[in-house]
């Protein structure tokens, strides 16, 4: 007589209990995990969009401006689906990037994106609730940064012209301990830092 080896029902549910329990255990680091890697995506996103810029300031001898948009341009510019002269930059006093940004030739050199400029990429608004604000006081990248022919940051002249330069933060509701940030040299060099380099620069809360 053969007998079939397998699992008995207690034996099932046991195992079944077991593996239910792990995974409680696991779904929280893999969360933050999930989260993590949401705030790199978003920060390196940000800084390919700076290297682009510059590259293209200095290929094509112009000034070439990365600006935050508004709400209704970054509805508009989701619609389209392609840049278009909807695609507003936001020019308020406050400093929330979280709309998203985009990248164009300023033709006018006055920082925002009209009919005579051309459109290069844009970054949708960034995905989750992850704010991204430069650091108090940083107020030349409040609303735009702008790279001239020579691949250095400057304001427009409607700006007084002075050099850019200041860090823009990306964090979520976790606080500044996971924080990143993205440093704008007015060298034209741009970087992006993570925990624990972060933490430092982002002081205060976060967001």
């Amino acid at each position: 007589m053969k007998f079939e080896n397998g699992f008995t029902l207690p034996e099932l549910m046991a195992t079944l209990v077991v593996a239910g329990i792990l995974a409680a255990l696991a779904a929280p680091a893999f969360n933050g995990f999930i989260a993590n890697e949401r705030l790199r995506a978003e920060a390196n996103d940000m800084v390919g969009m700076f290297f682009t810029a510059r590259s293209e300031a200095i290929k094509r001898n112009r000034r070439v401006t990365v600006c935050k948009l508004n709400a209704t341009g970054a509805n508009s510019c989701t619609a389209t689906g392609v840049p278009a002269p909807q695609c507003a930059c936001s020019t308020t006093s406050g400093d929330d990037w979280s709309n998203g940004w985009m990248t164009f030739v300023d033709v006018d050199a006055n920082g925002v994106f009209n009919g005579t400029d051309t459109a290069l990429d844009i970054a949708w608004a960034p995905t989750g609730s992850v704010a991204v604000d430069p650091l108090a006081g940083d107020a030349t990248i409040r609303n735009y940064v702008s790279f001239i022919s020579r691949g250095t940051v400057r304001e427009t002249t409607a700006d007084g012209g002075s050099n850019q330069s200041g860090t823009i933060r990306l964090c979520d509701d976790r606080g500044v301990q996971y924080g990143r940030v993205v440093t704008i040299a007015n060298t034209g060099r741009v970087r992006t830092l993570g925990p624990p380099d972060s933490t430092a620069l982002l002081g205060g809360t976060c967001p």
